[in-house]
């Protein structure tokens, strides 16, 4: 079981409201929620940020549903307090803009099975038309809510008090769009992690169709990414022109050994940049000091040219620290100063 990776926050009120005979209001569960596309059924992403985040967001569309009924009802320290069948129109209340889809957005492999045009005009309807069905009719869409209750002998360090899990059988990239940009809300974070088996797109393509639709959201983007080792500006494959790195999320905060981290709040970045430069400044002093003692053993201690030892409330604790140096040699006067 990973480690929590945030601090916690408090339990939204919707949530604490909630008994088993509740009614699901959409924009309670999805606003600031964690969205996972691809997910299949993963829960060490709810063990690592339950308590930070209360509502989670599953998609995956190479699912079952019986498979995930019952599956879903388990959740190691939990009771399940209410479980229900939710209605497609509960969760899309306006219009949906559609997005382009182009021959790039594609792997390589996906394009081989028929022809380009047909492709890209079902992709194109689907993304504009709301949470179909992905794989031409053959499973019926299926839309799980579940709120489960910590059970009294647990530890509260498993998490929270209460969690909200939804469940859709979707695709990824058209159900954001159809329950966040439609209904004009916005995730805290959005899950990347390795799941690229049947599907037709890399969700982390730079300029891709999926991160062009989350930047097109009118309510805003996510706070941050939580994205597997692939998400990197080094990282190459045959299958992305581009690095697999969106724009906006280039400011990685310290994780605990699960998913990476990836930030696009301004604070964060300034608080990065200080911390950072601390660690720079001290590492500095211990390298300048250790250079100026040995100095001092080599020398007389009363020459007037000896360098003095910084102290440590030395620090320049900034984004950038600006040396200036005199490029200007003498050799006469420098031999004069040895």
């Amino acid at each position: 079981m990973p480690r929590k990776q945030l601090p916690s926050n408090p339990m939204p009120d919707w949530l604490m409201a909630i008994d088993k005979h509740s009614v699901f209001h959409g924009r309670d569960v999805i606003d600031g929620s964690v969205y996972y596309p691809g997910a299949g059924l993963d829960q060490s992403v709810i063990n690592a940020y339950s308590g930070f985040a209360h509502s989670f967001i599953y998609v995956d569309y190479d699912t079952h549903r019986d498979f995930i009924w019952a599956r879903i009802q388990r959740l190691p320290g939990y009771d399940v307090l209410l479980i229900k069948k939710v209605n497609q129109k509960d969760l899309a209340s306006n219009s949906i803009k559609s997005q382009k889809v182009y021959k790039s957005d594609f792997y390589p492999n996906f394009l081989e099975e028929e022809p380009i045009t047909k492709k890209l005009n079902r992709l194109n309807n689907r993304i504009k038309d709301g949470i179909t069905q992905a794989h031409d009719g053959m499973t019926p869409d299926f839309f799980i809510w579940v709120v489960y209750q910590r059970r009294i002998t647990t530890n509260s360090g498993c998490g929270p008090e209460r969690l909200s899990l939804l469940y859709i059988w979707g695709e990824g990239v058209n159900t954001y769009n159809t329950i966040f940009n439609s209904n004009r809300l916005r995730p805290l974070a959005i899950v990347i992690k390795g799941v690229d088996r049947g599907n037709w797109t890399l969700f982390e393509q730079r300029g891709g169709i999926f991160e062009r639709i989350v930047m097109d959201n009118e309510a805003g983007i996510p706070d941050y990414l939580f994205a597997d080792w692939r998400y990197s500006p080094q990282y190459h494959d045959e299958c992305s022109t581009d690095s697999p790195y969106w724009e906006r999320y280039t400011t990685r905060l310290p994780d605990r050994k699960f998913l990476k981290i990836w930030s696009s709040k301004i604070e964060d970045v300034i608080s990065l940049n200080k911390s950072n430069s601390k660690k720079m400044s001290r590492s500095f002093i211990h390298w300048y000091n250790e250079r100026v003692l040995a100095i001092w053993d080599e020398c007389d201690l009363d020459h007037p040219y000896l360098p003095k030892v910084l102290s440590g409330c030395f620090d320049i604790d900034a984004p950038v620290c600006y040396v200036g140096m005199n490029p200007s040699y003498v050799e006469r006067e420098i031999s004069k100063m040895m």
